[in-house]
């Protein structure tokens, strides 16, 4: 029989442990000698020994068992180790400097670690057998560093969270710090809460991180207000950069990545977001920023609040008021009585919001960095002040007409820059609310320009047109292309004709328009004139005859004329006037008189009173005299007299005489328009009803409104009172009826 082993009592075997293991082990533990502890922290010998003892008394029968003795007894060696070693030396340097206490703090726990992990080794049969069968027990590892928590770290933590905080401070107002050694002491915090179960970050929250927000917070409180009394914005603003790069540095240094979130963000609360409204409106803020172009700070200024919670649109707001400032003071400039001299100077305006527009579009672009905030505050500060009033509207139609006609400013234009003016053009067009005005006014300008043939491209037209389709889709721009074909089969048309009828004496020119394709569907009645009667008569019957079921309307208000008028003997030149400037001119050669009174021209021309006084000033105009008229005033009355000027000379073979605009006319033709827009709004208000109800078949009067608005918002701003009425009407019509139970429904009949 094999002899039993034998018995190692409590006393002996502990001795024999603390002598030949632990002792030793902290001896070179306490001198901290890092190769030896990291290459051979218990040498064989040594580990082998007591690893055995401790083996040998945990599987000793009962009751000699002793696990449960050597866990208690690895507690008070490491309670007297504590205790006796680190927490003597470390308030020691306490009381000889806060630098001295950082580094013994520091030194101490990489100690710490290497004495847990060094007994764990030596105890790890405890490990394995005794602590899995005890479930209110620890591991060696976390039950050494519990101790420690317990013994030192809870004795130290508020002075060494307090000496940190003191080091964040003094680098905070300039004094270099041993960031490595901050590093250290704090990640004891995290390292230690990571050791222990159910601690985790919990140990570096509560111990040091909330300390550290709190004073973070009263620091740059105080900072801020200083900064604010003596810096000016971007001063200010580059002051903040550098204390947000530093505390970024610092973190990164040697604070734990878990306080990045909340410490940046009361910093950048207490530097930037309480302090926006101040900064922002200051002498110095986004204003003078942004009229004396400073890119650089506005750049930062929009860096550093993109990173403040709701910090952008106060900034983007600021800029929206800016630019909607400079477009009313435009738009008021634009309005002031001052004549203009060219054309440059007569359509500033829109050059001054094209410049506005690109202005500001560079900002968003580059110093913005295209952020949604800024785009959708500069298309509201446009749409804000363009849509106050048609006037903007107008300009812009106006803008677009001497564009493109011959002689007008687009002649000024390279290739390259005739695509970047119409870009521009859309642009504004697409700020446009109420499209069907600007489209109206488009369509009206474009029909002078085809039928006067004074547009300086057909081809940058159509480049035009199509432009415009893509910002309002095929409707509109339909009929713009309709008219251009309408021009080119007029063209063959006329070909065909002359070709048929070379014994004319006169060379007849028509434009035959699609009635609907074209802006006006009004046909004034007037005489036609006994010297082109002939050639009238003719192309209408060519044409009926070639078109049969078609009627033609001549419309004389719309027409250009070349006349060759001799003066006297000497003097013969060729005018380039209005149709009704050509009627009145060509009585002349009928009347046995060499004077007419403006009564004899309506009865015998048939052209209304309002029509002709723009035709007979412009032809007596001071700076021409093509005709004279007595009384010389710049009024037409029907007893007046006319006559052609047999002294009239002019160095030119060819001359165009401008028409003047009379106000009373110019309202009439805006009367015109504005009826005209009433109609097409009532057609469309119309269509988007019944498109709704048909879909829809019952739907209450708000929610009809609602959906009939938010479908014509791209082409108009339709008003509830105009959808009301159309409602009533379609009513009328039977396309709608209302609910017999709740009259605020609408039912669709089929």
């Amino acid at each position: 029989m094999q002899a039993e082993e034998e018995i190692i009592m409590i006393d002996e075997g502990w001795k024999k442990i603390e002598s030949t293991g632990i002792r030793p082990f902290l001896a070179r533990v306490e001198v901290f000698d890092t190769d030896e502890l990291d290459t051979k922290p218990n040498p064989s010998e040594e580990f082998l020994t007591t690893y055995d003892t401790v083996f040998q008394m945990c599987i000793q029968r009962e009751p000699y068992n002793y696990s449960e003795r050597l866990y208690d007894n690895y507690q008070v060696a490491f309670t007297g180790y504590f205790r006796e070693s680190f927490v003597t030396a470390l308030n020691e340097a306490k009381a000889t400097s806060e630098l001295n206490f950082l580094t013994e703090f520091g030194r101490r726990w990489e100690q710490n670690q290497y004495a847990v992990l060094g007994m764990q080794r030596m105890f790890c049969y405890l490990d394995r057998f005794h602590v899995p069968n005890n479930e209110d027990l620890l591991g060696m590892k976390e039950f050494g560093f519990s101790m420690y928590k317990e013994i030192v770290f809870e004795t130290f933590k508020d002075d060494i969270r307090t000496a940190i905080l003191k080091c964040i401070l003094a680098e905070r107002n300039g004094e270099d710090q041993d960031r490595t050694l901050l590093r250290q002491c704090v990640m004891v915090f995290v390292l230690l809460g990571q050791e222990l179960k159910k601690q985790d970050l919990n140990l570096y929250k509560q111990g040091f991180h909330n300390d550290l927000l709190k004073e973070t917070v009263e620091y740059y409180k105080v900072a801020s207000e200083r900064w604010l009394q003596s810096l000016s914005c971007p001063e200010y603003l580059q002051r903040a950069e550098e204390a947000i790069e530093a505390e970024l540095a610092r973190i990164k240094s040697y604070l734990h990545q878990s306080s990045e979130e909340e410490l940046m963000k009361d910093i950048r609360s207490e530097i930037l977001a309480k302090h926006e409204e101040q900064l922002l409106q200051c002498s110095t803020g986004i204003v003078n920023m942004l009229e004396e172009n400073k890119t650089t700070d506005l750049r930062r200024l929009f860096d550093l609040f993109n990173e403040v919670d709701n910090g952008l649109p106060p900034i983007a707001e600021a800029m929206k008021k800016y630019i909607i400032q400079l477009g009313d003071q435009f738009i008021a400039e634009s309005k002031e009585e001052k004549p203009a001299k060219g054309q440059q100077e007569k359509h500033l305006l829109i050059q001054n919001l094209i410049g506005l527009h690109d202005r500001f579009l560079r900002i968003v672009k580059n110093e913005f960095n295209s952020h949604p905030e800024f785009n959708k505050a500069m298309k509201e500060a446009f749409e804000k002040f363009i849509n106050e009033e048609y006037y903007t509207s107008n300009y812009l139609a106006r803008y677009v007409n001497d564009f493109f006609r011959k002689g007008g400013i687009g002649q000024n234009f390279k290739d390259d820059e005739l695509d970047q003016q119409m870009k521009h053009i859309v642009m504004l067009y697409g700020y446009i609310r109420d499209k069907d005005v600007f489209e109206t006014n488009y369509q009206a300008y474009l029909a002078n320009r085809l039928l006067s043939d004074s547009s300086a491209s057909e081809e940058i037209e159509k480049k035009m047109i199509g432009n415009l389709k893509q910002e309002s889709g095929y409707h509109w721009t339909q009929k713009l292309e309709d008219m251009f074909r309408d021009i080119q089969l007029s063209k063959e048309l006329v070909k065909q004709f002359n070709r048929g009828h070379r014994d004319l004496s006169v060379q007849l020119n028509v434009s035959v328009c699609t009635q609907g394709a074209w802006p006006s569907s009004n046909f004034p009645k007037c005489n036609t004139p006994v010297d082109i009667r002939d050639a009238v008569e003719r192309f209408t019957g060519f044409y009926e005859q070639k078109h049969v079921g078609r009627k033609l309307h001549f419309r004389w208000d719309k027409g250009n004329a070349e006349v060759t008028v001799r003066f006297n003997d000497k003097t013969e030149k060729i005018l380039v006037i209005s149709t009704y400037q050509m009627m009145v001119l060509l009585l002349f050669n009928q009347s046995k008189s060499p004077v007419l009174t403006v009564q004899q021209i309506l009865d015998q021309t048939g052209i209304e009173l309002e029509e002709l006084k723009a035709g007979l000033l412009s032809l007596a105009h001071p700076k021409l005299k093509v005709l004279l008229k007595r009384p010389n005033k710049p009024t037409v009355e029907t007893t007046d007299k006319v006559r052609l000027n047999f002294k009239f000379n002019d160095p030119r073979t060819k001359i165009t005489v401008p028409m003047l605009k009379i106000a009373k006319h110019v309202l009439k033709e805006n009367a015109e328009t504005d009826a005209q827009v009433l109609v097409q709004r009532k057609h469309q208000v119309d269509a988007a009803i019944v498109r709704i109800m048909k879909a829809r078949k019952t739907l209450s009067h708000q929610v009809l409104v609602s959906d009939v608005r938010n479908q014509l918002q791209a082409r108009f701003d339709a008003q509830p009172t105009l959808i009301k009425q159309r409602i009533e009407a379609l009513i009328n019509l039977e396309y709608l009826e209302r609910d017999e139970e709740n009259r605020t429904i609408y039912n669709y009949r089929q």
